[in-house]
């Protein structure tokens, strides 16, 4: 099979009647690259529409109305409605251990008893009831050897009082909450409610019976991490999608306004969001540019090499393009519908090649 005659003696070659100093396959790659950033720029290139550039936490720098009445399911409504109905505290499932407060209590009162009971027994000296106080078997509240001092030494009259008020102070704690008690609910009896509930007594009677109370109080009302998630999950999946109606004419956005994500959605589902390129997109569009390059000098070089072969004419070819391609950019809306682009470089490719 033949070469192509751009590839036989490229290097070296002056080209005759116009003193070029570059070879054939240098101008090439040089009208080629030319080429390609023409068409690079009329791919990218947007004519000015009056729109301007609409961005999420800035102010819009224009007013935008709905082109045609338009229905939609909002994504961004659809998700806050459920993250609302996810979050509702109806969702929050907590367990209640009856029997804890109950047990609790039957344990403050036999403690009771038995310091009664020591305290009352003729068989057991200061020292051996202090002793007996101290190793009493209990894990909710440590006696010291100075708080069983203190209890030994009160009268009955007074450690009747302590044991009544006690006893009385638990029971109102229970009251309060309905025997439901949480972490929050118990941080509020021990620094607020169950001190003022008792100021009225003396000091050391008070210290006995805070101390006695708070150590038998326990939560027994807390989160149930399992049974609230499922609820939050239905709550969820109960919502129903959000349909948004747009009236044409309606104002999506006005000048200095504030652009939030659900005016980009509009923008969106309306089809009047002005178009934004990216990064990727700009990269995206070299490619193609390159792409519609090489084909037209592959065309070139295969079916008019009277015009490859002289430089002159090859430049003001390739210059009648590049005014076309970034003409027709100014002229058509090509970005609105880019796969247009090719045909219609074609379809002039084709008028300027037989026009010769």
């Amino acid at each position: 099979m033949q070469r192509p005659w751009w590839l036989l003696n490229t290097f070296h070659r002056p080209y005759q009647n116009g003193s070029w100093p570059l070879n054939r396959i240098h101008m090439v790659v040089l009208v080629g690259a030319l080429l390609a950033v023409a068409f690079w720029m009329a791919l990218i290139l947007r004519p000015d529409d009056g729109r301007g550039r609409i961005e999420v936490g800035r102010p819009s720098p224009i007013s935008i109305q709905a082109e045609r009445s338009v229905s939609f399911v909002s994504d961004l409504l659809t998700e806050q409605a459920r993250a609302t109905a996810e979050n509702s505290p109806e969702n929050i499932v907590y367990r209640t251990d009856q029997n804890l407060l109950i047990e609790q209590q039957d344990q403050l009162n036999d403690m009771l008893r038995t310091i009664s009971n020591i305290r009352n027994d003729p068989s057991l000296n200061s020292v051996e009831k202090r002793e007996e106080l101290v190793n009493l078997p209990t894990s909710s509240v440590i006696i010291s050897d100075t708080l069983a001092d203190a209890i030994l030494n009160l009268n009955d009259s007074v450690w009747s009082t302590v044991q009544r008020q006690t006893r009385l102070l638990f029971t109102q704690a229970l009251d309060a909450y309905d025997a439901e008690i949480d972490d929050a609910a118990l941080r509020e009896l021990r620094t607020e409610q169950l001190p003022r509930w008792v100021a009225g007594l003396p000091q050391l009677q008070r210290d006995l019976v805070l101390l006695l109370t708070n150590s038998f109080l326990r939560v027994n009302h807390v989160l149930d991490e399992e049974a609230t998630e499922r609820q939050k999950l239905a709550a969820r999946e109960a919502v129903t999608p959000v349909v948004v109606d747009v009236q044409a004419g309606e104002s999506i956005v006005r000048v200095g306004e504030i652009v939030t994500p659900r005016t980009i959605e509009i923008l969106e589902a309306t089809d009047t969001l002005p178009d934004q390129l990216s990064m990727f997109n700009t990269l995206g569009l070299g490619i193609i540019a390159a792409m519609l390059s090489f084909t037209t000098i592959l065309h070139i070089s295969f079916y008019h090499r009277e015009i490859a072969a002289h430089p002159r004419q090859l430049l003001v070819i390739v210059g009648l393009l590049i005014i076309t391609a970034l003409a027709g950019r100014l002229l058509f809306s090509s970005w609105e519908a880019p796969s247009t682009f090719h045909s219609r470089r074609v379809a002039g490719n084709h008028h300027v090649f037989n026009s010769q």
